[in-house]
């Protein structure tokens, strides 16, 4: 199974994946991120790349399409969620998931609301998903979202 970790930061959540049974590509457009990510790497699951997912072409990645796409605490930062979406979703395999770990707003003193969302943002979140599950725990939101349920085994 493939997964990309997009805002990797240090990576934990990738080595996270890779532990789970995933081959991950993880990303993140800041240089020394990754540098420290691939420090602390002890697997050959993981894949650690330089890109911006606003300005880098998705076609560049390694995979055409994954299973799993993860946003761990880097959704807040994304300037232009509509078209990000849009061509994540392209990338999605079918009966794949799409991920967004995020602080929620309420949860969060003021002087960091940048790095939350709040109820509205939630909400546009889920917009256009036929399947969108919300999990909540200690002031973050997991947010599910799929094309289609996922199959019965």
């Amino acid at each position: 199974m493939l997964a990309l970790d997009i805002g990797c930061g240090l990576g934990e959540l990738a080595r996270h994946l890779a532990a789970s049974g995933y081959q991950v590509d993880a990303v993140d457009y800041a240089p020394s991120a990754l540098t420290r990510a691939q420090a602390l790497e002890t697997t050959a699951a993981v894949t650690y790349w330089p890109f911006n997912i606003e300005r880098d072409r998705l076609d560049d990645l390694p995979y055409p399409t994954y299973d799993l796409i993860t946003f761990r605490l880097s959704w807040a930062f994304i300037h232009d969620r509509t078209c990000v979406m849009t061509r994540l979703r392209e990338h999605l395999r079918p009966d794949g998931a799409l991920c967004v770990i995020t602080p929620v707003a309420d949860a969060v003193p003021e002087d960091k609301r940048a790095i939350a969302l709040d109820e509205d943002e939630l909400e546009l979140l889920c917009t256009a998903w036929p399947v969108a599950d919300r999990y909540d725990a200690d002031g973050l939101a997991l947010i599910i979202l799929r094309t289609a349920p996922p199959r019965r085994r």
